[in-house]
Protein backbone atom coordinates (compact mmCIF):
# COMPACT_ATOMS: atom_id res chain seq x y z
CA UNK A 1 0.00 0.00 0.00
CA UNK A 2 1.32 3.45 -0.92
CA UNK A 3 0.79 6.31 1.51
CA UNK A 4 1.74 9.92 0.92
CA UNK A 5 4.08 10.88 3.73
CA UNK A 6 3.79 13.94 5.91
CA UNK A 7 5.64 16.86 4.34
CA UNK A 8 6.30 18.69 7.61
CA UNK A 9 9.85 19.20 8.83
CA UNK A 10 10.33 17.06 11.96
CA UNK A 11 10.02 18.98 15.24
CA UNK A 12 12.82 16.96 16.80
CA UNK A 13 16.47 17.37 15.73
CA UNK A 14 17.62 15.10 12.92
CA UNK A 15 19.84 12.19 13.85
CA UNK A 16 23.50 12.27 12.87
CA UNK A 17 23.87 11.59 9.16
CA UNK A 18 20.20 12.39 8.46
CA UNK A 19 18.89 15.47 6.66
CA UNK A 20 16.16 17.76 8.04
CA UNK A 21 15.02 18.53 4.48
CA UNK A 22 11.66 16.85 3.69
CA UNK A 23 12.06 14.22 0.99
CA UNK A 24 15.78 13.70 1.55
CA UNK A 25 16.21 10.08 2.61
CA UNK A 26 19.02 9.68 5.14
CA UNK A 27 22.13 11.63 4.17
CA UNK A 28 21.69 14.32 1.53
CA UNK A 29 23.21 12.91 -1.67
CA UNK A 30 22.36 15.87 -3.87
CA UNK A 31 25.21 17.87 -5.39
CA UNK A 32 25.05 21.33 -6.91
CA UNK A 33 25.41 21.08 -10.67
CA UNK A 34 27.72 23.64 -12.30
CA UNK A 35 26.12 25.68 -15.07
CA UNK A 36 28.71 24.57 -17.60
CA UNK A 37 27.81 20.88 -17.11
CA UNK A 38 25.95 20.89 -20.45
CA UNK A 39 23.32 18.48 -21.74
CA UNK A 40 21.12 16.86 -20.45
CA UNK A 41 21.21 19.14 -17.40
CA UNK A 42 20.74 22.24 -19.56
CA UNK A 43 17.35 20.81 -20.67
CA UNK A 44 16.09 20.83 -17.08
CA UNK A 45 14.69 24.10 -15.80
CA UNK A 46 12.21 25.87 -13.60
CA UNK A 47 8.52 26.13 -14.38
CA UNK A 48 7.86 29.58 -12.92
CA UNK A 49 4.30 30.62 -12.08
CA UNK A 50 3.20 34.23 -12.30
CA UNK A 51 1.03 33.58 -9.25
CA UNK A 52 4.20 32.73 -7.31
CA UNK A 53 6.27 29.65 -6.73
CA UNK A 54 7.84 27.18 -9.11
CA UNK A 55 8.38 23.52 -9.93
CA UNK A 56 10.87 21.70 -12.13
CA UNK A 57 10.36 20.68 -15.76
CA UNK A 58 12.28 18.97 -18.55
CA UNK A 59 12.40 19.85 -22.23
CA UNK A 60 11.37 16.57 -23.91
CA UNK A 61 10.68 17.95 -27.42
CA UNK A 62 11.72 21.29 -28.95
CA UNK A 63 8.50 22.94 -27.72
CA UNK A 64 7.32 20.51 -25.00
CA UNK A 65 8.06 20.44 -21.26
CA UNK A 66 7.19 17.54 -18.96
CA UNK A 67 6.29 18.45 -15.36
CA UNK A 68 3.87 17.54 -12.54
CA UNK A 69 0.18 18.41 -12.87
CA UNK A 70 -0.23 19.48 -9.24
CA UNK A 71 2.28 22.27 -9.87
CA UNK A 72 -0.19 23.89 -12.25
CA UNK A 73 -3.26 23.76 -9.99
CA UNK A 74 -4.67 27.01 -8.60
CA UNK A 75 -6.34 26.22 -5.28
CA UNK A 76 -7.98 29.64 -5.12
CA UNK A 77 -9.87 29.22 -8.40
CA UNK A 78 -10.15 25.44 -8.32
CA UNK A 79 -8.76 25.03 -11.83
CA UNK A 80 -5.48 24.84 -13.72
CA UNK A 81 -3.47 28.01 -14.13
CA UNK A 82 -3.65 29.77 -17.47
CA UNK A 83 -0.89 28.42 -19.76
CA UNK A 84 0.26 31.98 -20.48
CA UNK A 85 1.02 32.46 -16.76
CA UNK A 86 3.65 29.71 -16.87
CA UNK A 87 7.25 30.30 -17.92
CA UNK A 88 9.85 27.62 -18.58
CA UNK A 89 13.41 28.72 -17.83
CA UNK A 90 15.83 26.08 -19.13
CA UNK A 91 19.19 25.77 -17.41
CA UNK A 92 18.15 28.22 -14.69
CA UNK A 93 21.20 29.42 -12.75
CA UNK A 94 21.16 32.16 -10.13
CA UNK A 95 18.45 34.23 -11.81
CA UNK A 96 19.43 33.62 -15.44
CA UNK A 97 18.12 31.07 -17.96
CA UNK A 98 19.97 29.53 -20.89
CA UNK A 99 16.67 29.66 -22.81
CA UNK A 100 13.18 30.81 -21.92
CA UNK A 101 9.63 30.60 -23.30
CA UNK A 102 6.08 31.10 -22.11
CA UNK A 103 3.58 28.23 -22.31
CA UNK A 104 0.61 28.37 -24.68
CA UNK A 105 -1.16 25.09 -23.83
CA UNK A 106 -1.31 22.39 -21.16
CA UNK A 107 -1.95 18.70 -21.82
CA UNK A 108 -3.00 16.49 -18.88
CA UNK A 109 -4.49 12.99 -18.49
CA UNK A 110 -8.14 12.87 -19.63
CA UNK A 111 -9.36 11.68 -16.23
CA UNK A 112 -7.37 14.17 -14.13
CA UNK A 113 -9.28 15.47 -11.10
CA UNK A 114 -8.06 17.22 -7.97
CA UNK A 115 -9.02 16.86 -4.34
CA UNK A 116 -9.45 19.67 -1.83
CA UNK A 117 -5.80 19.30 -0.85
CA UNK A 118 -4.74 20.34 -4.35
CA UNK A 119 -3.43 16.87 -5.20
CA UNK A 120 -4.65 14.70 -8.11
CA UNK A 121 -7.15 12.05 -7.08
CA UNK A 122 -4.92 9.49 -8.78
CA UNK A 123 -1.15 9.72 -8.30
CA UNK A 124 -0.65 8.15 -11.73
CA UNK A 125 -2.40 11.17 -13.30
CA UNK A 126 0.00 13.70 -11.77
CA UNK A 127 1.74 14.75 -14.96
CA UNK A 128 1.41 17.54 -17.48
CA UNK A 129 3.03 18.55 -20.74
CA UNK A 130 3.41 22.24 -21.55
CA UNK A 131 3.50 23.45 -25.15
CA UNK A 132 5.83 26.43 -25.47
CA UNK A 133 5.31 29.50 -27.62
CA UNK A 134 8.46 28.66 -29.57
CA UNK A 135 11.01 25.82 -29.84
CA UNK A 136 13.98 26.02 -27.49
CA UNK A 137 16.17 23.37 -29.11
CA UNK A 138 19.41 25.18 -29.89
CA UNK A 139 23.00 24.93 -28.73
CA UNK A 140 23.31 23.17 -25.38
CA UNK A 141 19.58 23.35 -24.74
CA UNK A 142 18.06 20.40 -26.57
CA UNK A 143 15.40 17.86 -25.62
CA UNK A 144 15.95 14.78 -23.51
CA UNK A 145 14.21 11.80 -25.16
CA UNK A 146 11.64 9.67 -23.36
CA UNK A 147 12.77 6.18 -22.34
CA UNK A 148 12.06 3.59 -25.04
CA UNK A 149 10.92 0.80 -22.67
CA UNK A 150 10.04 2.34 -19.29
CA UNK A 151 8.24 -0.75 -17.94
CA UNK A 152 11.31 -2.94 -18.49
CA UNK A 153 13.59 -0.42 -16.79
CA UNK A 154 11.17 0.01 -13.89
CA UNK A 155 11.26 -3.73 -13.31
CA UNK A 156 15.05 -3.97 -13.21
CA UNK A 157 16.41 -3.41 -9.69
CA UNK A 158 19.96 -3.18 -11.06
CA UNK A 159 19.24 -0.11 -13.18
CA UNK A 160 20.95 3.01 -11.81
CA UNK A 161 18.90 6.21 -11.91
CA UNK A 162 19.64 9.92 -11.71
CA UNK A 163 17.43 12.86 -10.74
CA UNK A 164 17.97 16.60 -10.97
CA UNK A 165 15.78 19.54 -10.03
CA UNK A 166 15.34 22.84 -8.24
CA UNK A 167 14.48 22.20 -4.60
CA UNK A 168 13.02 24.86 -2.33
CA UNK A 169 16.23 24.88 -0.29
CA UNK A 170 18.33 25.42 -3.47
CA UNK A 171 15.95 27.33 -5.75
CA UNK A 172 18.52 28.93 -8.03
CA UNK A 173 20.96 26.07 -8.62
CA UNK A 174 20.24 22.68 -10.15
CA UNK A 175 20.79 19.83 -7.67
CA UNK A 176 21.65 16.41 -9.05
CA UNK A 177 21.94 12.90 -7.67
CA UNK A 178 23.41 9.93 -9.51
CA UNK A 179 23.22 6.27 -8.59
CA UNK A 180 19.80 6.12 -6.94
CA UNK A 181 17.54 3.11 -7.50
CA UNK A 182 14.02 1.80 -7.94
CA UNK A 183 12.29 0.49 -4.82
CA UNK A 184 9.28 -0.96 -6.61
CA UNK A 185 6.13 0.26 -8.31
CA UNK A 186 2.62 1.33 -7.28
CA UNK A 187 -0.72 2.25 -8.89
CA UNK A 188 -0.77 -0.87 -11.04
CA UNK A 189 2.78 -0.32 -12.24
CA UNK A 190 2.20 3.27 -13.36
CA UNK A 191 4.18 4.85 -10.52
CA UNK A 192 7.87 4.21 -9.84
CA UNK A 193 9.04 4.22 -6.22
CA UNK A 194 12.64 5.34 -5.86
CA UNK A 195 15.26 6.42 -3.32
CA UNK A 196 16.41 9.61 -5.10
CA UNK A 197 16.47 12.63 -2.78
CA UNK A 198 13.85 15.25 -3.73
CA UNK A 199 12.05 18.00 -1.82
CA UNK A 200 9.54 20.80 -2.40
CA UNK A 201 10.20 22.45 -5.79
CA UNK A 202 11.58 19.20 -7.20
CA UNK A 203 8.07 18.13 -8.24
CA UNK A 204 8.14 17.69 -12.00
CA UNK A 205 11.83 16.81 -12.07
CA UNK A 206 12.99 13.93 -14.27
CA UNK A 207 14.06 10.47 -13.17
CA UNK A 208 16.72 9.69 -15.76
CA UNK A 209 18.23 6.56 -17.24
CA UNK A 210 21.81 6.67 -18.48
CA UNK A 211 21.93 4.14 -21.30
CA UNK A 212 24.29 3.39 -24.19
CA UNK A 213 22.67 6.12 -26.28
CA UNK A 214 22.76 8.73 -23.51
CA UNK A 215 20.21 9.94 -21.02
CA UNK A 216 16.45 9.41 -21.31
CA UNK A 217 13.50 10.37 -19.12
CA UNK A 218 12.06 7.34 -17.35
CA UNK A 219 9.57 9.09 -15.05
CA UNK A 220 8.52 12.44 -13.61
CA UNK A 221 8.88 12.89 -9.84
CA UNK A 222 5.64 13.98 -8.17
CA UNK A 223 5.58 13.12 -4.46
CA UNK A 224 7.28 12.05 -1.28
CA UNK A 225 5.73 8.83 -0.03
CA UNK A 226 5.89 5.91 2.34
CA UNK A 227 5.69 2.37 1.03
CA UNK A 228 5.79 -0.64 3.32
CA UNK A 229 7.09 1.46 6.20
CA UNK A 230 9.95 2.85 4.10
CA UNK A 231 10.47 6.38 2.84
CA UNK A 232 10.38 6.68 -0.94
CA UNK A 233 9.98 9.09 -3.78
CA UNK A 234 7.11 8.56 -6.21
CA UNK A 235 7.37 9.27 -9.94
CA UNK A 236 4.90 8.74 -12.76
CA UNK A 237 6.40 6.42 -15.37
CA UNK A 238 6.49 7.54 -18.98
CA UNK A 239 3.67 5.78 -20.84
CA UNK A 240 1.54 6.02 -23.99
CA UNK A 241 -0.46 9.03 -22.76
CA UNK A 242 2.67 11.07 -22.03
CA UNK A 243 4.23 9.96 -25.32
CA UNK A 244 1.12 11.10 -27.19
CA UNK A 245 1.11 14.50 -25.43
CA UNK A 246 4.77 15.04 -26.38
CA UNK A 247 4.23 14.34 -30.10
Amino acid sequence: MLLLASLAIPATPAAAGDSPVPGVIGADDRVRQPREAGWPWSAIGRVNRETGGFCTGTLVAPDKVLTAAHCLWNRRTGRLLRPQSLHFAAGWWRGEAMAHARATAIATPPGLTFGRNGQPASLADDWAVLTLERPLASGEVRPVPLAADPQAAAGDAAVALARAGYGRDRPNVLSRQDGCHRLGTAAGGAVLLHDCDATFGDSGSPILLDGPDGHAVLAVHVAMAEAGGREAGAAVLVGPAIEEAVR
